[in-house]
């Protein structure tokens, strides 16, 4: 009868797949055709699946491109007999008999999916892993410019402000005519006197070199000791007087990632720009820059053209040529040094 099985532990919809793919032995096979030829409802089944299986077996997939074409194409390059050790060879019909096989099929399934999985997991993860960073660093930015503003408001008004150095040089310099003015000095107020306690702020989460400095040294120091204590650039301070907030424009950028003007320190002082507008280099070998803007508002943009009048806030104007005592060549022009 058709709803007996021929063996307990096979159902007959599991027996006619084995007719059909070849897994059974003569004697076997031979009973379950004799068992659909006396079936009609077995007859109708077996004749379903073997018209699915033809169309899986006529059905053509273009070549993928990319990793999974190379893996399809080396795959396509092996003999399609997978070689065994002599042990599994000798014991090889006792398998077969058990119903295990290993058909072409099943390993371009596998690798496949082993393809599709790495095509898509892998960068989806590299992705998510760069929006992390970028909005860990745009947090630290904010934070860093909350506390400018209430610094300025215990100020009279005034950005976070060291002192004047006349003819000071922003950038690194072995000249000893030349005093030494880091803009970063002034910003590292807010550390000195408690606006920003946690010294990791000043890390950017996609410097890879970033180190953040030990608190102790705090009563000290009047900047971070090295450039790796802080990833981040800031607004232009050298002035007689300091900057008053109140005096900026909105839209004028007050921080960002930092400049991609830096020179090593033992380079006597000559930078020079590329005339096409660059990115700050922290975030996947330049392809943006978080900033804030004197009224709070901030986010990521993928050009350093986002200043009043779509200037450049790395650029002192058009200057390509640097020795680090340039200053904003206009009101409205944002020059944020390393």
């Amino acid at each position: 009868m058709a709803d007996e099985m021929m063996d307990g532990s096979k159902s007959w919809d599991d027996l006619l797949l084995d007719l059909h793919l070849g897994r059974l032995d003569a004697e076997q096979a031979a009973e379950v055709e004799q068992a659909i030829a006396s079936s009609p409802d077995l007859a109708d089944k077996s004749r379903g699946l073997r018209e699915l299986l033809h169309l899986l077996d006529a059905d053509t997939v273009d070549t993928p491109a990319g990793l999974a074409g190379r893996v399809m194409a080396r795959i396509e390059g092996r003999d399609r007999v997978i070689p065994m050790p002599e042990a599994a060879l000798a014991s090889g019909q006792e398998l077969r008999s058990r119903g295990f096989s290993f058909a072409w099929r099943d390993l371009v399934a596998v690798a496949a999916c082993v393809v599709l999985f790495f095509s898509v997991a892998v960068p989806g993860f590299s992705k998510a892993q760069h929006a992390s960073r970028r909005s860990r660093c745009l947090t630290n930015l904010r934070t860093i410019s909350n506390a400018s503003m209430l610094y300025a408001e215990a100020h009279g008004g005034y950005l976070p402000y060291a002192n004047h150095i006349a003819g000071g040089s922003w950038l690194p310099t072995s000249d000893p005519a030349v005093p030494a003015a880091p803009n970063s000095r002034h910003v590292f107020t807010l550390a000195r006197r408690g606006y920003v306690p946690n010294m990791q702020v000043f890390i950017c989460a996609a410097d890879r070199n970033g180190r953040p400095m030990g608190p102790c040294e705090l009563r000290v120091l009047e900047n971070f000791p090295q450039l790796n204590n802080n990833s981040y650039s800031f607004l232009f301070m050298n002035t007689p007087q300091g900057v008053r907030l109140q005096a900026l424009q909105p839209g004028m950028v007050l921080m960002a990632d930092r400049s991609p003007l830096m020179p090593k320190v033992s380079e006597r002082v000559h930078v020079i720009v590329q005339p096409d507008a660059s990115n700050s280099p922290l975030h996947e070998r330049g392809a943006g820059q978080n900033a804030v803007h004197a009224d709070g508002h901030g986010g990521w943009y993928t050009r350093p053209t986002i200043g009043i009048d779509s200037d450049d806030i790395y650029r002192a104007g058009q200057i390509d040529l640097y020795q680090g005592t340039e200053a904003p060549v206009a009101a409205t022009d944002i020059l944020l040094p390393p």
